[in-house]
């Protein structure tokens, strides 16, 4: 069976994953974004990636409020810990 995506996403619902070499320091190598104006999103990021930034420069960056992209700056589920990624609010 092909899979066709969601077949429907609230207003108000994201998804978000970063994704990080543990072997070099968490490095950030790629992170995947599905929401309102990704296309800003994921270039301010890139710049971050093409600099080397690791999950820690994520982690200490303060998140400019509201906005979604600060999500990025506060992501703590790990795939591994098989945890719920589901967020409610902001």
């Amino acid at each position: 069976e092909e899979h066709n995506g969601v077949l429907h996403r609230e207003d108000n619902v994201c998804y978000f994953k970063l994704i990080s070499l543990l072997n070099e320091d968490e490095r950030v190598v790629g992170l995947h974004y599905l929401g309102p104006n990704a296309g800003e999103i994921i270039q301010g990021f890139s710049v971050a990636m093409r600099a080397g930034a690791t999950k820690a420069h994520f982690d200490d960056t303060v998140g400019i409020h509201p906005v979604i992209a600060e999500e990025f700056c506060i992501l703590s589920v790990t795939k591994r810990s098989g945890a719920s990624t589901n967020k409610k609010g902001c």
